[in-house]
């Protein structure tokens, strides 16, 4: 079974700045989904510089090793704790 990760079309891709969009590929990569793309069609508005941050950031993040749990778990953690911080402390710093 392949697992779709998607990009968010309406906020993200045209709203979002390059770092946002590469952060969120990359954090669907270390989370474990096969395929990575936007939930539908590209949006209208959405920059050229966000469509580069996506593909650079599937070039470069390293697909988790699924024989190695205690990998997995911290590369899904550190996941987590970076969406948290983006999206619901607005960035925060500690």
């Amino acid at each position: 079974m392949s697992i779709l990760g998607s990009l968010d079309v309406i906020d993200l891709m045209p709203n979002g700045t390059p770092e946002q969009v590469y952060n969120r590929t990359r954090e669907c990569i270390l989370q474990g989904t096969d395929i990575v793309g936007t939930a539908c069609d590209v949006s209208f508005g959405t920059s050229l510089e966000n469509l580069r941050a996506y593909v650079r950031a599937c070039k470069e993040t390293p697909i988790p090793k699924y024989d190695n749990v205690e990998d997995l778990i911290r590369q899904i953690g550190v996941g987590i704790g970076r969406n948290i911080k983006e999206n619901v402390l607005g960035g925060m710093q500690e």
